[in-house]
């Protein structure tokens, strides 16, 4: 519906094409192929998100997902999958992750650094730098210690939305 919308009152063009893009490769930083002490399987009895349960299911307010604030974020019952995205969303990664872990199933995490900025002193704020970021736990070195992964530089293909056209609504 939201495309029909744009096409039709913004006469909005646009398609997907493959770009060579700076990404970071999500590894298993270990040989032995072992995770890291803060990764386990999960063996949580949870749905994820958007999965209706119950009403009367004992886990109907449990949901899997990930969850967090700057500087501690913790999954239950999630993929590497997963977790390669949220970490793409991240300021101090600045780039796309792709899961190249080969681990499968779901996976219950917590991972806890020193963020670079903190929040500003009001919801309208611009962040602030921590100052305790330099003497901290950087996001990369907690990745490695505390989950047994790493992020590796590589380019690669990734989907990027294209616009080849917009115009401003009409009046109605």
């Amino acid at each position: 519906m939201l495309k029909a919308l744009l096409e039709d009152r913004f006469k909005v063009a646009a398609h997907i094409e493959k770009r060579d893009t700076p990404t970071y490769a999500l590894l298993l930083d270990r040989g032995d192929r072992r995770p890291g002490p803060k990764l386990k399987s999960s063996t949580s009895d949870c749905e994820g998100p958007g999965v209706p349960l119950p009403p009367t299911s004992a886990s109907a307010t449990k949901r899997c997902g990930i969850r967090g604030r700057p500087g501690s974020y913790s999954g239950e019952g999630t993929s590497m999958a997963q977790l390669a995205r949220a970490l793409g969303n991240f300021p101090a990664i600045g780039r796309p992750v792709i899961d190249r872990t080969a681990l499968d199933g779901a996976y219950d995490w917590t991972l806890e650094w020193t963020p670079s900025f903190n929040a500003g002193p009001n919801a309208n704020s611009a962040p602030v730098a921590n100052p305790a970021a330099d003497a901290g736990v950087s996001i990369f070195t907690a990745l490695r210690e505390q989950l047994g992964l790493k992020l590796e530089s590589q380019q690669a293909g990734i989907d990027v939305l294209v616009v080849d056209r917009a115009e401003l609504p009409s009046a109605d």
